[in-house]
Parts: structure tokens; C-alpha cells; sequence
């Protein structure tokens, strides 16, 4: 957790300020076709020698310099081609903003907010106490990524991102004074201990945090202990302080597997203190924690518990996993995303049948020694129900109040205080767009289930990876639903003709979240359709929902996607001509499987911002961060399984002589999650051999990171 952690994404980012300009551009009129000109022509990438022709690339040399810089003017002489629908877009989406300052949130008798000046882009983190205001941070002046302000509310540090590139600085200073106290390098977070110490995570080169240090604060760096380093390099190291404070939590983590060390933090001893292994590590369980009073409170998917449950332990018992108590139990239908510990009661934020709810547990006296009674329970009423809940900072121990955020495709975001004891919800703020008489009674957004349609292919893909045994478990499973949500105008008329963008992620267990996006809404205020597509590898429906897209799964991502569009069509939601897709990261490995299997015949027009498309390159590479962190998700193609797993889905292997939808595809040079080679090679290979005149932009950033 947390005092203040903002990411606040550059507005000047191409593919956020100008791509529903592109994608109506894309739909609605011919392709373009430029003049015949050395900037106009669309760049065609030298193919070279051995099974992959494209990996010159990879040389960020003259060549490759040469060529991303041709891709960038192709897609600049594009645009300006444009130039006023682009602007008459863009202004008509400054209306749709809302301002993005925040309620004040009460910790320790200090009020913490976030608000923006007049004409300016970023931030100022700001507190007040009585009517005096402190401005701890300016992110107009600084690219800060974390915030944390010390136990004594006297100091604050912060890290920044040097570069755009994950590259993080850690510095701490006194709020008071403004004197700063200690600049630290390849810092990726940090906690605040007792008095003037604080713990942080350092990297290695490969941008993973392994190594946990002390500092106290007036020696030098070079004095600084470490106290804790991960060898493995599929396990990522953070740090978190208990929610009371007592404890420092050091979370190893890969992608399916956990352990924590703590830290005593409530020693004031001038030696380095000695964490201890709560549970050593199983492949498959993971397990999270927070402590109140004289109990630590665990939330894990040990013993079968795959959707978690919560389970309690005294503190001389936390260590002895056979006197661990459970506290609410492992539902197949309800799964816990995430706690917050308090000192009156539990705040659980679950997912029943993929829909978001907070559970709240008081803490009262008919509690039985096993645990809530069903009088201690009850769950708040959101006034939305196809929403995402994003939880407020709630640091404050001692809070009556939980605070938290809602929106929906169709609602602003609404904030709330929920006041346990009373149980009564007070709305603090609710969002409007600055510029506009927007009434969120005008549309309809709602949740459908699909059934899936690929069965067959499901069988087969289990046939190639477990043999026969595997195909006969694929027929003996229910018909898969596929969960979407689907947001209109009102009285929308299903008759195919309306323009539709169907958004997509589908990896690592993360949900597609059903949040109020501006640019969204300026497009259902002029008829379109929104569609989010929560296919399998997301965690909408559960940890088996994301199980049964990953590894040899993985094809079920592109086959819900198919299914989505296909319902839109079927249902005259719109039609080919008329729909748009957009996703990022992994999500474009969505897009360009899908657009390898159906071509151009569902989908008009695809934007993918900095897409994996390259996978099996990238994952027979593990001098790249991510790789061998990112094998459970999509295996280890050194076996050789996996590597034909991975080959038969991966977009740009797949890539053949058939029409495509337009695309826009955005990259980043100092991107170190997504390389800029890979969609630059995926680019050059779909030039070369589609089919068809359909208009490919490629733009490729050179100051911003993967998130823009």
C-alpha cells in the first residue's frame, strides 16, 4: 500500500490523443491512397537472409534507425492529410474530460489530495492541515511514480522515472524545509521504517527488483545493508508496510507462486533487522497479508483455494501454517481480488459471476472464535452495478469510513464514503464532463453472455498438447460463456449500421475493467457502440477464467474475441464495415492472432499500442526482462511443446498472403516490456505479404515508455 501513487499518462502520447480520428478515418471513407512521393509511400522493410528475415531490426544501428524513421513520416504524411477532422476530434474531446482533482482523505489529522492548476498538464500532490496547504510534490516540474509520505508525516519520498524507461530514482526529502536528504539510483519502491530509516527495492539489469536495503537516513548510501536478495529470476521482489504499521512485508512473487519474509517494524534498534520466512515457497500457492492488532490476516489460494479465501493467525502462531484459521472460505463462484485491514472492520473487494463488490466484516463482540457471524457481514450498495471499483488510498488504521471510487462506460467517476457502524454511503463527488449536459440516463450499458462457438477447436488445440485424454476433458466441459459489456445510447436501433469499438486484453489474470473513459463517451454521444470483450486470460469470472487462456489455453483468448464480434453482428449491433478494435501490450497479441484466423471479414480497422506480437522471439530470449518471469503465462519454448504451442498462435510467424483490416500500430524505443522490434518486424512481415490495399501506420515513439 501506498500513501500516493498516481500514474499520469502524457497527453501529448499519440495514440491517446488522436486514434478514434484514425479509426473513423479507417471505417467510414476509402483507404488513402498518398501521392506519389518520397515521405507519402509506405515503407517497405528490406527482407533478409534465415528463417527470420526481419530481425535486422533488432540492431538498433543506421539501418534500423533509417527505416523507423521512414515508418514515422509515412504516418505523419498521413495524418496530415487529416489535419482538420483530427483537430475538430480533438476539440470536441476536450469537452468530454473530467477534472481529475481528488476529495481530501483524512490520515493522522492531515488531508491529502491531488488537484491540477489552470493550463497546466500534470499534477500537484498536495496536503492540508486546518486551512494551510502544502504542495509536497509538483509532477509538472518532476515524473513522479511513487509517493510515500514517512509514519511522522515530516518527510516525504518519492521515486521518479529518469528516462521514460522504468529507470527509477528514489528521493526523499523534509516537507517542512524542502532540504533533500538522500537521492538513491534503481530504486523500484519503498516503506518507511521506524524513525529515520527506510527500506527499498533495488533492480538488476534486467529491470527486475531482487535486493531489499536499509537506509538510514544521514549515512552514506554505500553504508546501506541488504538485507534480503532473490536469486531466482522469475520471482520479483516488493516491499509493503502492514496497514498498523508493525510490519514490513518482503513479497516474492513470479506469476503463480509466492513468499513473504517480515520485517519487525516496530524496533528501534540501530541494527539491521532479520526477516523471517513466513511459508517457504510451493509452485502454484500464493499467498498475501496484513496484520491487526495481535492477528495477521491471510488471503491465499493454498489447498485447493484457487479463487482465495481469507484465513487468520495469532502472531506467535503466523509461522506454523497448521494453526492457521480460516476465516471465510474458498467460494468456486466469488473471487477476492483484494483487503483492506482496519481496525473495526475487513473490507473485501470480490467478483461474483463478473461483477465487482465490497464485502464488509466487522470486527464486533458476537464474533465467534471461528470467526464472522452473519450479522458481521453485509455488503455496500453501489448505485452501479456493471462498474470498476478502484479503492481509495485508506491508510488511516483507526478510519470509521472506507473511501472508493466507481465508474462505468456510461457513469463518471463517483467518490464514496461508507461509513461502517451506520452503514450509510455518502456520495463525496461525482464527476461530469467539463464541457458538455451529460446525463448518464441517455445510454445503457449492460453485461451479456455469449456462448462460445469453438468447441471443436478447443478440442483439437488439447488433442496437440495432452493427446486423446485431453481432447475427451475438453467434451465432457459445459458450454464456455463468454461475458461482454455493451454500452449504447438509448433506443439504439439494432439494424447493423452502428460504428462499434470492441476493447480487449485477456493475459496475466487482469480484467478488462468496465471504467469511464472520455474519449469513449465523446463516441456513444455521436451512436456508437462500446464493447469490452472479457475474454479468457483475464479474471472476470474467476482464477479458472484466467487459467484457461494462458499456456496451452492461450488460443481461447482469440477464439472469445471472435465469438464478441461475431455476436455484435449477429445481434445487428453493426456489421464488419462499421467495427473498430483496440487493445495494448498483451492484448494486441489478441488482435493479431485474431486478424491471422478471420483476416478482414469481422473487423474493419485494429489499433494496437505497443502490441506483443513477436512471441516466440521473445520468449527464446532471456536476456529480455519479462521473459523469464512471463514463462508461466506463456510457457518455455525450450521445451519443445511449448515452443509448437507457441508458433502455431504467435501474429507474426502466422502472417499470410490474405486481406487485413487497417491498421494503426504504436511502439516505443525505450520501451523495456514490449522492445520496439517486435511490432517493427511484425509491420515490415504484414507489408510485404497481405493481400489487398489496406493502410498500415506504424509510429514509433522515442521519449515515452511502455505506458506512454
Amino acid at each position: 500500500k501506498m500513501l500516493v501513487q498516481r500514474l499520469v499518462p502524457k497527453s501529448q502520447h499519440f495514440l491517446v490523443r488522436s486514434f478514434p480520428t484514425v479509426v473513423k478515418r479507417l471505417l467510414f471513407e476509402r483507404p488513402f491512397r498518398p501521392k506519389f512521393s518520397p515521405i507519402g509511400s509506405p515503407p517497405v522493410a528490406e527482407r533478409g537472409a534465415g528463417p527470420d528475415p526481419y530481425s535486422w531490426l533488432k540492431v538498433h544501428n543506421k539501418q534500423t534507425r533509417e527505416y523507423l524513421k521512414k515508418e514515422n513520416a509515412h504516418t505523419r504524411h498521413w495524418r496530415t492529410q487529416h489535419v482538420p477532422l483530427e483537430h475538430k476530434f480533438r476539440d470536441e474531446l476536450g469537452r468530454w474530460h473530467v477534472d481529475q482533482d481528488t476529495k481530501p482523505e483524512s490520515i493522522d489529522g492531515f488531508y491529502y489530495y491531488i488537484r491540477f492548476e489552470q493550463d497546466q498538464e500534470y499534477p500537484l500532490y498536495c496536503r492540508r492541515v486546518g486551512d494551510k496547504e502544502e504542495i509536497l510534490i509538483d509532477q509538472n516540474e518532476t515524473d513522479v511514480s511513487v509517493l510515500k509520505v514517512s509514519m511522522d508525516h515530516n518527510l516525504l519520498a518519492w521515486t521518479e522515472d529518469m528516462d521514460n524507461n522504468e529507470k527509477f530514482r528514489l528521493r526523499i526529502k523534509n516537507i517542512k524545509t524542502g532540504k533533500l536528504l538522500a537521492v538513491i539510483d534503481n530504486v523500484r519502491n519503498m516503506e518507511w521504517g521506524q524513525g529515520n530509516k527506510i527500506y527499498y527495492t533495488t533492480v538488476d539489469e534486467l529491470y527486475r527488483p531482487c535486493r531489499v536495503f536499509v537506509h538510514t537516513l544521514g549515512t552514506p548510501i554505500k553504508n546501506d545493508v541488504c538485507l534480503f536478495q532473490e536469486p531466482n529470476d522469475s520471482f520479483f521482489v516488493d516491499i509493503v508496510s502492514t496497514k498498523d504499521k508493525k510490519f514490513i512485508a518482503i513479497n516474492c512473487n513470479s506469476k503463480t507462486t509466492s513468499e513473504i519474509h517480515l520485517i519487525d517494524n516496530t524496533s528501534v534498534s540501530d541494527s539491521p533487522p532479520q526477516p523471517r520466512c513466513i511459508l517457504p515457497r510451493v509452485p502454484g500457492r500464493e499467498y498475501y497479508m496484513d496484520h491487526r492488532n495481535s492477528e495477521f490476516y491471510i488471503i491465499t489460494n493454498g489447498n485447493g483455494a484457487y479463487n482465495y479465501n481469507v484465513l487468520r493467525a495469532k502472531d506467535e502462531d503466523v509461522f506454523d501454517v497448521s494453526k492457521w484459521e480460516v476465516m471465510i472460505a474458498h467460494s468456486d463462484e466469488v473471487r477476492i481480488e483484494d483487503v483492506d485491514v482496519f481496525e473495526d472492520f475487513i473490507a473485501l473487494y470480490e467478483r461474483h459471476k463478473g461483477l465487482p463488490r465490497i464485502k464488509i466484516l466487522e470486527f464486533t463482540e458476537s464474533m465467534g472464535a471461528t470467526g464472522f457471524q452473519n450479522s458481521d457481514v453485509h455488503f455496500i450498495p453501489l448505485p452501479v452495478s456493471v462498474c470498476t471499483i478502484a479503492p481509495g488510498i485508506n491508510m488511516d488504521f483507526k478510519t470509521p469510513t472506507l473511501r472508493f471510487e466507481i465508474s462505468s462506460p456510461i457513469v463518471p467517476p463517483m467518490t464514496f464514503d461508507y461509513r461502517v457502524k451506520s452503514r450509510a454511503l455518502e456520495c463525496l463527488d461525482a464527476k461530469t464532463p467539463i464541457g458538455v449536459d451529460y446525463d448518464p440516463n441517455d445510454y445503457s450499458c449492460e453485461c451479456v453472455y455469449v456462448p462460445s462457438t469453438f468447441a471443436e477447436e478447443e478440442r483439437r488445440d488439447a488433442i496437440a498438447f495432452h493427446g486423446e485424454a485431453g481432447g475427451e476433458e475438453v467434451t465432457k466441459k459445459e458450454t464456455v460463456m463468454i461475458p461482454i459489456t455493451i454500452a449504447h445510447k438509448r433506443g439504439l436501433a439494432l439494424n447493423g449500421k452502428n460504428p462499434t469499438l470492441v476493447r480487449v486484453y485477456g493475459a496475466y489474470g487482469h480484467n478488462n475493467d468496465s471504467h469511464w473513459r472520455s474519449a469513449d463517451a465523446l463516441l456513444l454521444s455521436q451512436g456508437w457502440v462500446i464493447a469490452l470483450a472479457h475474454v479468457r486470460g483475464g479474471c472476470e469470472l474467476g482464477r479458472l477464467w484466467h487459467e484457461n487462456g494462458k499456456l496451452e489455453h492461450k488460443k481461447n483468448s482469440f477464439y472469445d474475441f471472435i465469438d464478441t464480434v461475431k455476436y455484435l453482428v449477429e445481434n445487428k449491433y453493426s456489421s464488419p464495415p462499421l467495427i473498430a478494435a483496440k487493445a495494448s501490450s498483451a492484448g494486441g497479441l489478441v488482435l493479431g492472432a485474431a486478424a491471422n484466423m478471420t483476416g478482414n471479414t469481422i473487423v474493419r480497422a485494429m489499433i494496437a499500442s505497443v502490441p506483443f506480437l513477436d512471441v516466440l522471439s521473445a520468449m527464446q530470449d532471456p536476456s529480455l526482462p519479462l521473459t523469464k518471469h512471463e514463462y508461466d503465462e506463456w510457457g518455455n519454448p525450450c521445451d519443445p511443446k511449448i515452443e509448437a504451442l507457441v508458433r502455431s498462435y504467435d501474429p507474426y510467424l502466422g502472417i499470410r498472403k490474405q486481406q487485413y483490416p487497417n491498421f494503426l500500430v504504436t511502439a516505443s524505443k525505450i520501451d523495456v516490456r514490449v522492445p520496439y522490434w517486435g511490432p517493427a518486424k511484425w509491420v515490415a512481415k504484414l507489408r510485404r505479404e497481405k493481400a489487398g490495399d489496406s493502410t498500415i501506420l506504424f509510429k514509433v515513439e522515442s521519449d515515452t515508455g511502455h505506458f506512454g
